[in-house]
Parts: C-alpha cells; sequence; structure tokens
C-alpha cells in the first residue's frame, strides 16, 4: 500500500436492529472507536419493509492492522435532539487485519444473544472497508458523519440518567425483572428533575419517564395511576408541535395509553382520544414507517375493544360465555373481565382471581338458574387454562367433572349444548395427552363428533368445532398410525377452512391446524406436494394474523417446524434460516409467563441444533442447550409438555458429546432422558418417542466406555420402544433403524453372527416401512449399507460388498446436494469403493473411492462434526493408492489429511483412536519408504495414543493393538532392541486373545504373535499355536459357501502343520495329533456331523436331537445347493440370469440363517448335564479309538522339521516317528516332480518306466521310502512281507499329493519282496482320525451282501483331457467280483 492511501470505512450495514426490541425506534447509528477516538455516524431512520440500515461515508482506519477496533449499534428513541445514547444493542471488538479479511470476502459479523437473551436485535453486521487518497476523507467524513468527538468525555447527569434509565429498561424487557422496571423509573426520573422547562431535550425526557411508568402500570395492575403516563405525554407532545420529527412517535405512545385504559373501563372519552391521537399520527408519518404500522395495529386493537370480548376463541378452544346474555351488572362479569385479561396477558393472578370468584359465585346459586350452567361452563374452562399453565393435574380432572355437570344440566336442543360438549372433548383429550389412556381420546373423539352432528353449517361456531374434531384424528393417527385418521383429519380441517368466512379472526387458526394436517401427512407418506401444501397454508395463516394479535406467535412457530421439515427433505440452507428466524420471531412475540412459551423455546432449539448439524458452528449447539434448558426452566414440573422438552435437551446433550466429547454430557443426557421418560405416563403416544432418546444415549455411552450392560440397556429400550409403537406409526422407521444401529454395534463386540443378519433385517424393516420421497430414507440406506459392509468384513461374502455399494448408491443419488446426510452417504460410498479395490484390485474403484472422499470432504464446513472422519477417509484412501501405485506424493497428501483429522477432532470422542491409529499407519508406511527413524517414533507414539484412548472391550482395540504391534516389531527389525519384540508379543496375545473385534482381525494377530514368540522361543508359543487353532472354525464358519472355507483355509493351513511341529518340539505329540485333527476336520468333521444321527442325544433328549437333525439336513441341503453353478438354475437371458442371481443370494440367506440356528441349539444342548463337550473336538484319549481298523499315520511336514505320528487303539500315547531326513523343501521339490511326470505322461501306458531329463520314477519313489515309509514300518514292526496289515495314511500339507502307498524301491536288484510299501501293508487314505470313528449304535445287524456302485465318467466336452484306462479298469474290477 502506498504512503498516499490510507483505509476507510465506507460502509456498514446492521440487520434486523430492530429484532425484539418491543420499543418503537426513531433511528439507529453506530459508533466506531479506535486510537483514543470515536466516529458517530448520523442517527438513521428505518422503515418496516427494511431489515437492514445502512450507513454510508468515510471513517479512516489505523494502518497497523494489528490495531484493535470497537464497533457499537445503538438504537435512539428521538430523533432530534437525541438525549443520551440510547438503548446500546450491540459491540463488535475486532482487530483491523479481521475486518479488511471480512471486508474482502464480504463476509458479515454474525452476533449471537448473550447472556442468556433468547433473542437480540441486530443478528448481523456487514463492513466494507476501501482504500481511499488520504485528502479526500476528512472532507467526506464532515458531510457523512456526526459529530467527532474524544472518547473521553464526560456525560452530564441528565445524559448519565437517562442512559442508566435505558439500560435498566432494556434489562426488563429481556429478562422481566421487575427490580429493572423499578430502577428504570428511578433513574428517568432523576433525568426529569434534572432537565430544566426550557431544556430543548425535556421532550424526551418526559417521554422516557412516560415509557416507564406506563409499564409500570401494567406490570401492577394500576389502571388508575395511567392518568401519570398521559400527562407525561401531552407535555412531550406539548414540546413537540406540528412538524417536529418526534411528534408522530409522541401520538402513537399517547394513544397507547389512552387504548389500555380505554380497554379497562371503557370510556368513550378514552376512545375518542385514540382516534384522534392515531389519525393525526397517520397523517404526519409515511406509509412505510414504524409509526404508521404501530398506528394500523393500535386501530384494529381499538375495533376489537369496541366490539366487545371474542367469546369464542378457536385458539382457545372454549366458549366463555353461553348464548345466555349477561349484562355488565351481572355478578358473573367481573370473573369473565378476569378471564378476558389472562387470555390477553398471561397474569396468573387474574387466572386465579376468576376461578377463586366462579367458584363462589356457583356456590351461591341455584342449580337451576342459568347462570349456574354458564358459571359451570367457566369454571370448567378456567381450570383447563390453569392445567395447561401448572400441570396440576386434579384441575384437568375438576375441568371435566365441572364440564361433565354442565353437559348434564343442558336439555337436549338447548343452543348452548355444543359448546358444553365442545369443551367436555377438548378436556378428555388434555387428559388423554397427559396420561396416554387411549380411552380419553376415544371419549373426545365421539364428543367432538356429537358437536359437529348438533351444529348446522350455517352455525358460526362450526369451523371451531370441525377443527377441534379434526386435531383429535390426527393425535389419534399420531398415536395408533392409521391412515384413515389421518385423511379423516385433512378432510375435517378443509371443511372447517371452507366454512368459516374471509376476515373472520379464527380463519388463520383453521389454516395453521390444516398446515399441521398436511405436514403430518409428508411426515407419514413422503409426498413433497403436501409439505409445500402446509408451508403456503402456514404463510397464508401468518399474513391473515394481524401483528401483535395473541396467536401470531402460533401460526410463526407452526411455519417455523414447516420450514425445518423441509430443510430436512431437500438441505436447503435458506429453509433452514428461515426457520430459525421464524421460530425467533414466535418466542419474540410471546410474553414471559405464557403457556406456549416453552414449546416455542424448544422448537427455536432444534433449529439451533439443525444449524449445528448442518454447518459445524459451535455456537449453535450451545444455543441450543442453553435454549432447551430455558424451555425445561419454564415449563412446570407436571406439565404434559415437561417430558417432550426434557428429551429434547437430553438430545442436544448427546449432540454436543458426538462433537466435544465430554462425558458430562452424556451423563447429563441419559439422567435428563431417564426423566421425561419417567415422567410420561405408560401408554402415552411420545413414551416409544422418549425410550429410543434413551437407547440412543446408551449406546453413545457404550461407544465411549465399552461397557457392555450400556448396550444390553440400548438394544432392550429400543425393543420396548418398537414393541410400544403401531405399524404405520410415521416414527417406527426411525425406532427400527436405531435397534439395528445396536444389533451391529454387538455383532461388532460379541461376533455373534445372529446380531448382524438381526441387524440387516430390522433396518430392511425400516426402509420397507419408509415410503419413498421420504427425507428418511435415505439415512435407512446408509444404515443398511453399513451392516452389508460389516457382514462382508466378517464372512468375506462378495455380494455383502456389492449390496453395500449399490446401497449406498441409492443414498447419494436420493440425498439433496446440501443436505448433512450427503456427506455419510458419500463417505460410505468411498469406504465401499476402497473395500472393494482390496478385494478385487481394480484400480478404477480406487479412483471412485478417492474421488467420493474428496467430494464428504469438500461438501462438509469447516468445524462441522462430521469433517474428521471425512479427512480421516480421504486420508486412508491416499494410503491405499500410494501402496498401489507407489507415488510418494500419496503419502504424504495422506499424512497430512490424518493430522488436519486429529487437530479437528476433540479428545474423547469415541473416533479419535481410530484417526490416530491411520496416522500411526502412515508415519510407518512412510519410514518403511523413506527409513527416517523419526517416523518410526511417531508411528509408535500415536499408536500408543490410539490405544490409551480406546476403551476397553471396544470392537476396534484388537485393530489398535495389531498396529501398535507391527510398529515395535518394525523398531525391532530396525535396532534390534529385544524389548521391542517383547512388547510386540504382549500385544499382539492381546489382540488375538480378547473375544471382541473381527475373526480375521484376530487371527492376524495370532498368526504375528507366533512369529515372534518363535523368534526367541517365548513360553507363549504354544498358547498362541492354541488360540490360532480355536480361531479357525470360526474363521471357516459352517454358514459359508464350501468354496469360501475353503479359501478361509488356506491361510491356516501352515498354522495347524506349524502348531504340530511346537507341540513336537515341547514334547507333546499327543497335543500335535489333537491340533492337527482339530485344524484339518473343521469342513469334513462339520459335513460328517451333518448326517450324523447323534444316538446318545436322542436317547437323553429326544426334542433336542430331533431338532438338530432337522436343521442339520436342511442346512446340508442348503449348502449343496449353494454350490451349483448358475447355469443349472435357468437359461442364459440376462432376465433368467438376474432372477438366478436372485435364486442364489436367497438359498446363501438361508444357509446363512439356518447355519445360526444351528449354533444357537448346539450352546443350548451344551448346557445340559453331560452334553458339554458336544460335538466338540476330541481330545486325544478319544481320537485313538479310530484307529480300530489298524494303525493310522499322521504325516506332518512343517518348515523346520517332519514327522510321521502313529496312532494305535490300544495304545495310550503316540508313536512319535521324527523323520530327520526328509524335509518341507525336499517334499515340495517331489510334488513338482510328481507334477511333471504327470503333465508329460504318455496318452496310453506303456507299462515300462519312462524316463525324463528330470528323473525317473524310481528315484522319485525311493525316497519316500527310506525316509518316511520305512522308518514307519520299523517303528510298527512290520518287518515279514506278505504278512499284509491294514494301515491308514493320513498325510497333510506337501504329503497330501505325495503317492505314500507306492513308495519303495524300484530299481532291478530290489525286486524281491520287502523293498516296497505295499510288500507290508495294504495302504488307505483318511482326510482325519474322526472319519474312522466306530458308530455308537451297535445294534445295526451285520449284512454280508456285498455291493459296488462304480461310475464312470463320460467326456467332459473338451473341458478336461480324457482319462486313460478308465473302461478297462471297469471291467477288471466287474470280473473280480464277479
Amino acid at each position: 500500500m502506498g504512503e498516499d492511501q490510507e483505509m476507510v470505512i465506507t460502509n456498514i450495514q446492521a440487520k434486523e436492529p430492530a429484532l425484539g426490541l418491543r420499543r418503537l425506534p426513531a433511528g439507529f447509528y453506530t459508533v466506531v472507536r479506535h486510537s483514543g477516538h470515536e466516529w458517530r455516524t448520523e442517527n438513521k431512520r428505518s422503515s418496516v419493509s427494511d431489515d437492514v440500515v445502512e450507513w454510508r461515508g468515510p471513517i479512516p482506519l489505523p494502518s497497523d492492522r494489528s490495531v484493535t477496533i470497537g464497533l457499537e449499534v445503538y438504537a435512539s428513541f428521538e430523533f432530534q435532539p437525541m438525549l443520551g445514547t440510547g438503548e446500546h444493542l450491540r459491540k463488535l471488538t475486532i482487530t483491523v487485519d479481521q475486518l479488511l479479511d471480512r471486508s474482502a470476502k464480504h463476509i458479515p459479523f454474525t452476533l449471537f444473544p448473550k447472556n442468556g437473551d433468547i433473542v437480540s436485535p441486530c443478528s448481523s453486521i456487514l463492513v466494507t472497508v476501501e482504500q481511499h487518497n488520504g485528502e479526500s476523507s476528512d472532507s467526506s467524513a464532515s458531510r457523512v458523519l456526526g459529530p467527532l468527538c474524544s472518547a473521553t468525555g464526560t456525560l452530564n447527569e441528565l445524559e448519565d440518567a437517562t442512559n442508566h434509565g435505558h439500560s435498566a429498561l432494556s434489562r426488563y424487557r429481556k429478562h422481566g425483572g421487575k427490580r429493572d422496571l423499578e430502577r428504570s423509573v428511578a433513574e428517568f426520573e432523576q433525568a426529569l428533575n434534572n432537565c430544566p422547562v426550557d431544556h430543548p431535550c425535556r421532550a424526551a425526557a418526559l417521554s422516557n419517564l412516560a415509557m416507564a411508568k406506563l409499564i409500570l402500570c401494567q406490570v401492577e395492575d394500576m389502571i388508575a395511576s395511567l392518568e401519570i403516563p398521559i400527562r407525561l405525554y401531552r407535555d412531550a407532545l406539548a414540546a413537540r408541535p406540528v412538524g417536529h420529527t418526534d411528534r408522530p412517535s409522541t401520538l402513537v405512545q399517547l394513544a397507547a395509553v389512552h387504548l389500555a385504559r380505554f380497554g379497562e373501563q371503557r370510556d368513550d372519552v378514552d376512545g375518542t382520544r385514540v382516534e384522534a391521537l392515531l389519525h393525526e399520527a397517520m397523517e404526519l408519518s409515511s406509509t412505510d414507517s414504524d409509526e404508521n404500522r404501530a398506528v394500523s395495529l393500535m386501530l384494529q386493537l381499538y375495533a376489537g375493544h369496541r366490539s366487545g370480548p371474542d367469546h369464542a376463541s378457536s385458539q382457545s378452544l372454549v366458549d366463555l360465555h353461553s348464548s345466555s346474555r349477561l349484562t355488565d351488572e351481572d355478578p358473573w362479569s367481573s370473573s369473565v373481565q378476569l378471564l378476558e385479561r389472562f387470555k390477553r396477558h398471561g397474569d396468573l393472578a387474574d387466572l386465579q382471581r376468576a376461578i377463586t370468584l366462579l367458584q363462589t359465585l356457583v356456590r351461591t346459586v341455584s342449580v337451576r338458574d342459568d347462570g349456574y350452567r354458564v358459571g359451570l361452563g367457566n369454571l370448567g374452562v378456567a381450570l383447563g387454562w390453569r392445567f395447561d399453565r401448572l400441570g396440576e393435574l386434579s384441575d384437568l380432572e375438576d375441568a371435566i367433572s365441572t364440564h361433565r355437570n354442565a353437559v348434564h344440566l343442558t336439555r337436549d336442543g338447548h343452543p348452548d349444548k355444543p359448546s358444553r360438549l365442545n369443551n367436555l372433548g377438548i378436556s378428555f383429550r388434555a387428559r388423554f395427552e397427559r396420561l396416554g389412556e387411549l380411552r380419553d381420546l376415544e371419549d373426545a373423539i365421539s364428543t367432538l363428533r356429537d358437536v359437529v352432528h348438533l351444529t348446522t353449517d350455517g352455525h358460526p361456531d362450526k369451523p371451531d368445532y370441525l377443527s377441534n374434531l379434526g386435531n383429535s384424528f390426527i393425535i389419534r393417527f399420531l398415536r395408533l398410525g392409521d391412515l384413515i385418521d389421518l385423511e379423516d383429519g385433512i378432510s375435517t380441517h378443509r371443511h372447517a377452512v371452507v366454512l368459516i368466512p374471509h376476515g373472520h379472526p379464527h380463519k388463520p387458526g383453521m389454516l395453521n391446524n390444516l398446515g399441521l394436517s398436511f405436514k403430518a401427512r409428508f411426515e407419514r407418506l413422503g409426498e413433497l406436494r403436501d409439505l409445500e401444501d402446509a408451508i403456503l397454508t402456514h404463510r397464508n395463516a401468518v399474513v391473515l394474523t394481524p401483528d401483535g394479535h395473541p396467536h401470531k406467535p402460533v401460526m410463526l412457530n407452526s411455519l417455523g417446524l414447516s420450514f425445518i421439515t423441509r430443510f430436512e427433505r431437500l438441505g436447503e440452507l435458506s429453509d433452514l434460516e428461515d426457520a430459525i428466524s421464524t421460530h425467533r420471531d414466535a418466542v419474540v412475540l410471546i410474553p414471559h409467563g405464557h403457556p406456549h412459551k416453552p414449546a416455542m423455546l424448544s422448537n427455536l432449539g432444534l433449529s439451533f441444533k439443525a444449524r449445528f448439524q448442518r454447518l459445524g458452528e459451535l455456537s449453535d449447539l450451545e444455543d441450543a442447550i442453553s435454549t432447551h434448558r430455558d424451555a425445561v426452566f419454564l415449563i412446570p414440573h407436571g406439565h404434559p409438555h415437561k417430558p417432550g422438552m426434557l428429551n429434547n435437551l437430553g438430545i442436544s446433550f448427546i449432540t454436543r458429546f458426538e462433537r466435544l466429547g465430554e462425558l458430562r454430557d452424556l451423563e447429563d443426557a441419559i439422567s435428563t432422558h431417564r426423566d421425561a421418560i419417567h415422567l410420561t405416563p405408560d401408554g402415552h403416544p411420545d413414551k416409544p418417542g422418549r425410550l429410543n432418546g434413551l437407547g440412543i444415549s446408551f449406546r453413545a455411552r457404550f461407544d465411549r466406555l465399552g461397557e457392555l450392560r450400556d448396550l444390553e440397556d440400548a438394544i432392550s429400550t429400543h425393543r420396548d420402544a418398537i414393541h410400544l409403537t403401531p405399524d404405520g406409526h410415521p416414527h417406527k422407521p426411525s425406532y427400527l433403524k436405531n435397534l439395528g444401529i445396536s444389533f451391529r454395534a454387538r455383532f461388532e463386540r460379541l461376533g455373534e453372527l445372529s446380531d448382524i443378519e438381526d441387524a440387516i433385517l430390522t433396518h430392511r424393516d425400516a426402509i420397507h416401512l419408509t415410503p419413498d420421497g421420504h427425507p428418511d430414507k435415505p439415512s435407512g440406506l446408509n444404515n443398511l449399507g453399513l451392516s452389508f459392509i460389516t457382514r462382508f468384513e466378517r464372512l468375506g461374502e462378495l455380494r455383502d460388498l456389492e449390496d453395500a455399494i449399490s446401497t449406498y448408491r441409492d443414498v447419494v443419488h436420493l440425498t439433496p446436494d446440501g443436505h448433512p446426510g450427503k456427506l455419510s452417504g458419500l463417505n460410505n460410498l468411498g469406504i465401499s469403493f476402497i473395500t472393494r479395490f482390496l478385494r478385487l484390485g481394480e484400480l478404477s474403484d480406487l479412483e471412485d473411492g478417492i474421488s467420493a472422499h474428496r467430494d464428504a470432504v469438500h461438501l462438509t464446513p469447516n468445524d462441522h462434526p462430521d469433517k474428521p472422519s471425512g479427512l480421516s477417509n480421504l486420508g486412508n484412501s491416499f494410503i491405499t493408492r500410494f501402496d498401489h501405485l507407489g507415488e510418494l506424493s500419496d503419502l504424504e497428501d495422506a499424512i497430512s489429511t490424518l493430522r488436519d483429522a486429529v487437530v479437528l477432532i476433540p479428545h474423547g470422542h469415541p473416533r479419535k483412536s481410530a484417526i490416530l491409529n491411520s496416522l500411526g499407519n502412515s508415519f510407518i508406511t512412510r519410514f518403511e519408504r523413506l527409513g527416517e527413524l523419526s517416523d518410526l517414533e511417531d508411528a509408535i507414539s500415536t499408536h500408543r495414543d490410539a490405544v490409551v484412548l480406546i476403551p476397553h472391550g471396544h470392537p476396534h482395540k484388537p485393530v489398535m493393538l495389531n498396529s501398535l504391534g507391527n510398529s515395535f516389531i518394525t523398531r525391532f527389525e530396525r535396532l534390534g532392541e529385544l524389548s521391542d519384540l517383547k512388547h510386540a508379543i504382549s500385544l499382539y496375545s492381546h489382540a488375538a486373545s480378547v473375544p471382541i473385534g473381527l475373526i480375521s482381525v484376530r487371527f492376524r494377530a495370532s498368526r504375528k504373535w507366533i512369529l515372534c514368540a518363535r523368534r526367541m522361543r517365548h513360553p507363549s508359543l504354544l498358547h498362541a499355536h492354541s488360540i490360532a487353532i480355536n480361531l479357525l472354525p470360526q474363521l471357516a464358519w459352517i454358514g459359508l459357501s464350501l468354496t469360501h472355507r475353503y479359501a478361509e483355509l488356506e491361510q491356516g493351513a501352515d498354522v495347524v502343520r506349524e502348531a504340530a511341529a511346537a507341540a513336537l518340539d515341547s514334547g507333546f505329540p499327543e497335543l500335535a495329533v489333537e491340533w492337527l485333527e482339530q485344524g484339518r476336520s473343521i469342513v469334513w468333521g462339520e459335513l460328517l456331523q451333518l448326517r450324523g444321527s447323534y444316538e446318545q442325544l436322542s436317547s437323553a433328549h429326544p426334542d433336542h436331537a430331533r431338532r438338530l437333525r432337522e436343521l442339520s439336513a436342511a442346512l446340508d441341503d442348503a449348502g449343496a445347493t449353494r454350490e451349483k453353478p448358475l447355469s443349472t438354475f435357468s437359461e442364459s437371458t440376462d432376465d433368467a440370469i438376474h432372477r438366478a442371481t436372485q435364486t442364489l443370494q436367497q438359498l446363501a440367506d438361508t444357509h446363512r440363517t439356518l447355519a445360526i440356528e444351528r449354533d444357537k441349539l448346539l450352546q443350548e444342548i451344551r448346557r445340559l448335564p453331560g452334553f458339554n463337550r458336544f460335538l466338540l473336538q476330541k481330545d486325544f484319549s478319544q481320537l485313538r479309538a479310530s484307529a480300530h481298523s489298524g494303525p493310522v499315520v499322521v504325516l506332518n511336514a512343517a518348515e523346520h522339521r517332519c514327522d510321521a505320528l502313529i496312532v494305535l487303539a490300544n495304545v495310550d500315547h503316540v508313536i512319535h516317528v521324527p523323520l530327520p531326513n526328509f524335509t518341507f523343501q525336499r517334499s515340495t521339490d517331489l510334488q513338482g516332480i510328481l507334477k511333471s511326470f504327470l503333465r508329460n505322461a504318455l496318452v496310453e501306458r506303456t507299462g515300462q518306466i519312462e524316463r525324463w531329463d528330470h528323473g525317473t520314477w524310481e528315484s522319485f519313489l525311493s525316497p519316500l521310502w527310506k525316509c518316511v515309509v520305512e522308518p514307519v514300518m520299523g517303528a510298527l514292526a512290520f518287518s515279514t512281507p506278505g504278512e499284509l496289515s491294514r494301515i491308514f495314511w493320513c498325510p497333510t500339507g506337501p504329503f497330501v499329493f505325495l503317492p505314500i502307498h507306492a513308495a519303495g524301491l524300484y530299481d532291478a536288484k530290489y525286486s524281491a519282496p520287502g523293498h516296497k510299501v505295499f510288500d507290508f501293508v495294504v495302504s488307505s487314505y483318511v482326510p482325519t482320525l474322526s472319519i474312522l470313528a466306530p458308530s455308537r449304535n451297535i445294534h445295526v445287524a451285520h449284512n454280508d451282501d456285498f455291493r459296488l456302485l462304480a461310475v464312470r465318467q463320460p467326456p467332459t466336452d473338451g473341458q478336461l483331457s480324457r482319462l486313460p484306462g478308465v473302461h478297462t479298469e471297469l471291467e477288471h474290477i466287474k470280473e473280480s467280483l464277479g
């Protein structure tokens, strides 16, 4: 910036400076302070059509950008001359640098209510700064700015007292404290005493005192004292002749006092003065001025006073009078006036005096007197109002009893019969809303139907009665979910709107009720047209309700609710801003102490929370909690709406906990939700919603602390909510969704597959019950997708991953841009793409995943609570691409992105540990690439933090332990410190042993534990092998397809062989046999179990055995059918293949369901006495019985040793035959030679041993004899050829592919018997020992009728090579069998 340039403020705009002000302002001005000086702008008028006041003109700024600037906004209540500073509205303190930044981006400073205010004037300030030539600033300033004065100047006593009076009056209007009001009067009196009669500000001093005195008179109900403010305003008006700028406002203020007195005394003199003063004010004020608007409103109020009280208010839904005439001298009139005044001002003292007077008068009048029935009706109304205000159930019971008596005493055909029935029906409905007894609601509808039936369409009260009936239909719909009630409600409200004439004061109320009905139908069916109709109808209701009308806040409140609903559907931020603005207006307009004030505060709080969830501004969340607290504080204990207010407060606590991680918020949420449920009676229609909120809080605490009890409480509470909610209820899908989320959380904790199946089923039910187009549909789909992903991670079924991607695509497609749900959908879609890439390796999936995560991060505002998760997902996808492509920039981007996520997420947040874990992994990856030791240290430190933060029992704990273990192993390999290896063993053992988390994660941990323990001969090695083997059956669960199960077992095959070798190293050959049997019989053994007869179980528990046989047979059939190829189901058209694919998916679902049911039944059987080991792995003492027909030789090939383990039925130990001359490498070499022989074999056999470049059959078979079979024969003492014994070979690993039965020495010099295996034994092969287990059924009859089925496989259409000799072999078999 050049020396001849300076920075100047050229424009200041204040939005909504009059919001909530309640006093009639003359103008507004701003003051800018810095460097010991202040600049005051002109006092500028505002019009009703403008919500922004703008001041133009340069105000110089200092060149030092760190200097602090103070900017204040004031309201003045006289235009000229001004007395004092007026009312201080807002103060903004910023640096020059901040001011320049906001100005350059054209971003206003948003101002929120402070110090407990619900709403405050001036919601934002926009300041424009430009660069000007230095010489032009002063001249411009002198034209547009007010006087420039030193900031250190002192105020005289007159101004000082005036300013104190304004401050006290402002505090009173915000908080309602009478002491502030009295202080204001005293200060203004002092100011007037200090103001000479001829002082130019005398009129201002008079007006200020008059205003304060008027308010005090109204508060203390001293109508006679109104003469004081009248006199003061008259004197002020005399000092402001025609042509004076402030004369119109003074005329309006004086008219207001006369109108107040006219409303109480009906003195025609006051009425005449009101008309004269207002008409003069109208002539002197412009049409768009605040004074003109005030004149219009007061003329309407005056007209209403002159026409008498409204005795059939559709909003109160009661009649204060019957059709009988009561004269002014009647003793009942004073009670009616008290009730009318309570309706206007909400002063509880008026209501209490009216009830006392009515109770006294009713006791003194004969029941045959017509006034008695009128008095009963009014007393019932008054008691109902007091119940609404204080929540005392006794008042409601008394109201019902009183209305019943009034109805009973009113003969059929009497013109007052419908109105008294109407009051009774409304009281029934109020009791239903308090206690939840459906009988009361049915009585209300029945009674109100009678009212409508008794009233002709032309009767002026018919619309009111229809409206009451319509409301009752809607309430029953919300309770029972019957769509007929909803349609009846809308139809009835439409009828009411049609019947009531335009201009009728009750028309807005009818429109409001119709709008609420449209909104209810939208929430049930999801048709956007209904929501648009609701908003249009509510807008009309607001427009038709004059400003100042006591029902205006109600109309605004309903409109705000519709705006919020549309925001939730479409995501348009303008709807959310409109909702907040509308709810703020409603709160400002409704008087303190009004019974509806808490509800309106609560709705404003919900709007603040919605904006927080969209934009992430913590101030919105704080405002939400503060507002909900005010609502709870204001509503009396026992009031039927108190539980709802507590519920909303509890939800806000949960939201803040999710953002900041403070456990105190979580405890407050649970406590608040419990209070809400305790106060909600059983049977109440809102009970399920309160239970749902408590369930969410329990689950949040489980996520934070890991206590399983909380998760069980969450599931139980959600189940109760669903049980209490009828089908068709609009909230049932939401309750199902939350139950499904809790099922998934329990699955992740305990691993019970039934929980993830229940989660998917529950989410599917929720989606089925949610109509297309409903705003909650994407959320339900999102949770279903999460369950698919979770099941995929456990079972590895690709179909689940495809379903997840398809579901998330629907979520993104159905969620409008700008909607907060879009972020979650994009994030989860990105995760699914990355997961499919890791499974299938398609690079396009990786790029799609990164793109989806980038979009999510881009759409998420800074400070939004979901921003850290989005950044974490993006960082993880960068790491994945680096692992695949090796671009260092991806790794740097990952670390940078994950660091940002860690900084943004608060300490204590449930996801912090996962993000730290990802960052630690990225450090490890960079260390492996670049070798910087600092990265390795950062990885260990970060992983440690992740482990510390995640609670004990969290399902992701094994992942964090695994990662930290990997970091220690990496450092051990770099530095060789044995302590690092010990730390890794401890971490891996913990990760593998905890009974939580994914089986695959725990299995990987067990394998790493084994590797580390083997390196240092750690004493935990055998335990590590035991853990790994016990995890294998869960890894290859019976509910998976056979193909999938074998694929899972492939990664565990070496674990079993190495475990056996470790047991042999430690001198436990029996344990080696047990482990080999357990690890190798997972599939074979379970298939045999499916076809078992379970004789012992049948004799002891036949019902259990029958159920097990049925389930096992069904599971066997389902597994076999599932293995069929797709082509066996249909022809190869696209449609047919789609149907076949669906069929296979249904079979897979059935297979899983049967497996889960069978697992549960087995757990039940194992709880029976004597069956605790039923169908579990056998120990050696049981296994050796399998050798009843001959020795069983288990051949094991491990990395560092090979062994033969001989099992004999009559020997209680294993005969261990080490094979030191046979190694794992030799076995694999021989396997390779055999494959080469087979590939190069002649099509027809020659009967000779062929020689090839790589060796001969003799050189292939002789090592098997010398190194494997001959040592076994020696151990068994098989030394005499020709005495053939039966032997069963049980090979493992490479032994499986070697022809043990043909082992021998085939050179010519060994042609004599005794050099080949078949000289000593008849060989058979078995996959496991269990397959030879003797049958328990000893009653099977012996059958000498030997039969054999031999099948000759026909040619296979070229798919496989032809097997030679098949026909010849089959003929030889037939000849041998005769």
